[in-house]
Formats: structure tokens, sequence, C-alpha cells
């Protein structure tokens, strides 16, 4: 169940939350596509947010999807929708986009999570279609449906 409580400001309900912080307050700038955004900056800027994206209940990709944070990093939308945009399994990224807001390749992001300063983001991102712990994902567990997240209505 979300969370609910008044905002501090237009983009922060809580200020001191440990799980998802408040974005900066030029998060909807950063991410507008017709309005001098970028992909890029929107991309950097919206990291951690990812677990608000997600219900996902494997220990290496915790959903934070009720924080009340979450609500103020709508503007990461486009990214998280371009980074879902797939040929195939999940892995399988396409990033190629013939406008000018789309200004990050995938050869940038291969090199991104082979770093280790991002793994965080690339467990979060990847991992979050699993609900198994002890799965080690690669590209053909991405093909096996029996791992996938299951949503049920309650």
């Amino acid at each position: 169940k979300l969370q609910t409580l008044p905002p501090i400001s237009k983009t922060c309900t809580k200020p001191d939350d440990a799980v998802v912080p408040c974005p900066p307050p030029n998060l909807a700038q950063l991410c507008d596509k017709y309005n001098g955004g970028d992909f890029e900056s929107c991309f950097q800027t919206c990291k951690p947010s990812v677990c608000c994206t997600h219900d996902s209940k494997r220990r290496s990709s915790p959903s934070c999807d009720t924080a009340v944070n979450c609500e103020h990093w709508i503007p990461c939308y486009i990214v998280w929708w371009k980074l879902s945009d797939t040929i195939g399994p999940a892995t399988f990224l396409r990033m190629v986009q013939e406008d000018d807001f789309f200004n990050k390749d995938i050869q940038s992001i291969r090199d991104e999570y082979n770093d280790p300063q991002f793994t965080e983001f690339y467990e979060q991102w990847f991992n979050r279609f699993i609900d198994d712990d002890a799965t080690d994902l690669d590209d053909g567990k991405f093909l096996n449906e029996e791992l996938w997240v299951q949503y049920h209505n309650s």
C-alpha cells in the first residue's frame, strides 16, 4: 500500500528518506525531451529511483515502489521506457533512436555495466524481473518464462 504524506515541496515528500532520496528540483527539465533535456543527464540523475520501477522480491534488487518519494521521480519514465525497449530478452537493449534527446549509446551502457561504481544500479535493473534469489542471470535465463516475476491481482 502506498504511503501518503503531505509533500514538503513539489519535488519532495520526505527529505531524509534513506531508501529513495528526493530528486533534484530540476529533474523535470533534465528529462524533458521537448525542452532542452537529454537522455544521459536524465539517466544519470534518475538512477537512485530505479527501485521505484518494479516490485521484485529478489534481495539483490529490492523494490521500493511504495516509498513516499517515488512519485517525485515520475519524469524518469522516459528513461525507464527507453531502457525497456528491447529486441528479445531484457538484456538485449535497443538504444538507437533518431532524435537529439537520446544521446546515449549501447556501448556506454556496456562500459558502465562493467564498472564497479555502477553495479548497484545494473543489479537493480536486470534483476528486477526475477523473484528467485538463487538464479544467476544471463541472456539465456531471460528466455525462461518460469523465472519471470508473476503478477497477481490481490
